[in-house]
């Protein structure tokens, strides 16, 4: 009788519309590409980001974060889908043995379960800003291939074509499970097909951002907003080129969403640091702008924040040593998540169910979840959610646990290197030697 009883009253506080003015929370995916520790003011000192900091000393820092791959697209994969790269569909195994060779080969084109199409699925809006390096539209080196490396984005006829080419590639987002697509960028900029349009533009992603959260300010949003900065080309260099300078052309004028290019890099410098890690003022000043137009629209205590740094780049990068995979993260969600840090192992698997677990989605028949939700460390249940941390990288895999980490790296007996394949891993073992802790 009790159970019958409870039963009446939920379907009536259903019916009456009490379950659906429950709000759900929104979520910002920050995901910068290539930041040293070093541009990252809270942990060395070396770089001016207050909101960077802020991320880190009012959510939660996790000391022990890995990125189970250290290159962007893996990374990304996995990020993005909650599953290890060596599960993409697109990757076959290589010789007899059934060994994945992960590299930059697992984009997310194919993919049927990833975040932004769950969550879209279940009425969330969904948007994408910035770099993806996850795959491209059919055609795209064809398409790109129209363009001389010279010509003049200010061109009409190269106007043209650079227009096209970006509706394109929106068309293509639109079918990756993202409502809204602006300020993209599909890959590398220092490989972009035109030599004047090499620099990176982080007004655009802001305001892109910014624009996104007020058309969807009165229904839950996911934002996944992959920056281009820190990784090459100069940081320098673009702060000091045409601020109209976009993936797909030069904009009409210059976007003023966030304090000037050139002021946050006299900041950094004048707080005594070198230009490189003083042009990370730069991002900071974008996560800036969005954090304080959520807190404008009254949306930051409904709003959490998620911010991971792609993989480690200081030393290892495109292997499994620390300075590789190891890499600074953390979750800010104001009013809900209490300020802490902890050494707990956490890994980019795990960001696809905490984001589900917040946002009360379930996973949909057929989703596979390499990952734990850190809900328990984030409300004080738990201390730590796994006992070990899984890296995959080429041919080489890493366990880390609390306290030891084994590394091996083994081709197996039926693949042969190429010359190709041997030269980057000699490269790599010869210049970026073990982190202390490693040693």
């Amino acid at each position: 009788m009790k159970k019958f009883l409870i039963g009446i009253l939920l379907f009536s506080l259903t019916a009456t519309g009490w379950a659906k003015s429950v709000k759900r929370p929104n979520i910002v995916f920050i995901v910068p590409d290539d930041m040293k520790r070093a541009h990252h003011g809270f942990i060395k000192g070396k770089a001016l980001t207050p909101n960077i900091d802020r991320l880190a000393n009012e959510g939660v820092f996790f000391s022990r974060a890995y990125a189970t791959t250290s290159v962007c697209t893996p990374s990304r994969f996995t990020s993005l889908t909650g599953r290890y790269a060596s599960r993409s569909v697109k990757l076959k195994p290589k010789g007899t043995e059934g060994v994945y060779n992960v590299q930059w080969n697992t984009p997310l084109t194919d993919e049927v379960h990833t975040l932004p199409k769950v969550l879209q699925k279940a009425g969330y809006a969904t948007g994408m800003v910035g770099k993806w390096h996850n795959g491209h539209p059919e055609d795209w080196f064809k398409l790109t291939q129209r363009f001389d490396k010279d010509d003049d984005p200010a061109d009409p006829d190269v106007a043209a074509k650079l227009k096209e080419l970006e509706d394109i590639t929106r068309a293509y987002f639109y079918k990756q499970g993202f409502d809204y697509a602006e300020g993209l960028v599909l890959g590398n900029l220092g490989s972009h097909f035109l030599r004047k349009l090499r620099y990176h533009n982080q007004e655009w992603f802001t305001q892109a951002s910014v624009d996104f959260i007020s058309q969807n300010k009165d229904k839950p949003f996911f934002l996944y907003m992959a920056t281009t900065l820190m990784h090459g080309p100069s940081a320098v260099k673009s702060i000091q080129a045409d601020p109209r300078a976009t993936m797909f052309g030069y904009l009409d004028k210059p976007i003023t969403v966030q304090p000037s290019r050139q002021a946050a890099l006299q900041r950094g410098l004048d707080a005594g640091h070198n230009p490189h890690d003083a042009a990370a003022t730069w991002l900071d000043d974008g996560i800036g702008a969005i954090m304080k137009h959520l807190e404008k629209l009254g949306l930051a205590e409904n709003t959490m924040i998620v911010y991971f740094n792609d993989h480690g780049t200081d030393v290892g990068k495109g292997s499994c040593y620390e300075g590789g995979v190891r890499t600074p993260s953390m979750i800010y969600w104001p009013g809900r998540i209490k300020p802490a840090e902890t050494d707990a192992l956490v890994q980019n698997t795990d960001f696809v169910p905490t984001i589900l677990e917040a946002c009360g989605v379930p996973r949909p028949a057929g989703m596979v979840c390499d990952g734990e939700s850190l809900w328990p460390i984030l409300d004080g249940r738990k201390k730590s959610v796994r006992d070990y941390a899984f890296c995959e990288m080429g041919y080489t895999r890493a366990v880390i646990t609390p306290d030891l980490k084994y590394l091996a790296f083994r081709i197996p007996p039926s693949v042969v290197p190429t010359q190709a394949e041997r030269k980057p891993m000699a490269h790599k073992m010869q210049r970026w030697p073990l982190e202390p802790e490693e040693r």
